[in-house]
């Protein structure tokens, strides 16, 4: 019997992790499509973004 609960709680686990990369994989193509989201991004950096940082 603790050996039933144990298989079933590890399977909860599992199902739960798949779940989690699933979303986590959903999201990073998301970023990936989104216009701001990729290191290719062709906007053109704002003034304040090249200020000294002791400005």
């Amino acid at each position: 019997m603790d050996v039933e609960n144990t298989v079933q709680e590890l399977h909860e686990v599992i199902l739960r992790q798949y779940r989690d990369i699933e979303r986590l994989q959903l999201q990073q193509q998301e970023l990936l499509n989104s216009p701001t989201g990729g290191a290719t991004s062709e906007a053109a950096p704002s003034l304040a973004d090249e200020l000294p940082p002791h400005y």
